[in-house]
C-alpha cells in the first residue's frame, strides 16, 4: 500500500472554492450556524485575505483541507490568533496523513502567537475530538453563537 503523502502550500482562491464546494458534513452544518444566509465564497475570501498564515493541504492533487490563523487583539498585549480549518470531503479517507502535519504547523503556530481561540460547533465531534488531541482546552459548557445561537465550544491554548 502505498503511503499518503501531504503536500502545504498556501491557499489560492480557486482552493477556496474547491472547498466549499467540497466541505466534509460537519464543516458545512458548522459554517451555515456561523455565517447564517452570508454567502460562503464571500467568507472564505475573506477569512483568507484575514489570515495572517494560512495553509492547504494536498495529497495526490487532491484537496483536504485549508486552514489558518486570524489575529485578534488583545487588551492584555501578548498576541492571539483565532485558528480555523474545514476539510473536504477528501479528508475522511486520509486523516491520519494530516495529524503529523498539523502537529508540526501547530508549533508554527504558537511560534507566532501566545493565545490561540476559537469556538467550534458542539455537534463537530470528530473537530472536538482532533482538537483536544492536538493539545487544545476545550471547554465544555457551550455558548450560543452565530446568528442562529447555536451551542458552540470555546476552545483554546496558551503558550
Amino acid at each position: 500500500m502505498a503511503r499518503l503523502t501531504v503536500e502545504i502550500r498556501t491557499p489560492t482562491s480557486a482552493d477556496g472554492r474547491y472547498l466549499i464546494e467540497h466541505l466534509r458534513a460537519a464543516d458545512r452544518d458548522e459554517m451555515l450556524a456561523t455565517l447564517g444566509d452570508a454567502d460562503p465564497y464571500a467568507a472564505i475570501d475573506w477569512i483568507l485575505g484575514a489570515s495572517s498564515h494560512a495553509w492547504a493541504a494536498v495529497s495526490n492533487d487532491t484537496l483536504l483541507m485549508v486552514g489558518g490563523l486570524v489575529p485578534i487583539s488583545t487588551l492584555l498585549g501578548g498576541s492571539a490568533a483565532q485558528p480555523w480549518m474545514m476539510g473536504t470531503t477528501h479528508l475522511e479517507a486520509r486523516k491520519g496523513a494530516l495529524m503529523k502535519v498539523a502537529v508540526r504547523y501547530l508549533g508554527v503556530m504558537r511560534g507566532h502567537y501566545d493565545h490561540l481561540t476559537n469556538y467550534v460547533d458542539a455537534r463537530n465531534t470528530t473537530s472536538i475530538r482532533w482538537l483536544k488531541r492536538l493539545g487544545f482546552t476545550v471547554h465544555p459548557q457551550t455558548e450560543p453563537f452565530g446568528p442562529y445561537r447555536m451551542p458552540f465550544h470555546h476552545f483554546e491554548m496558551t503558550s
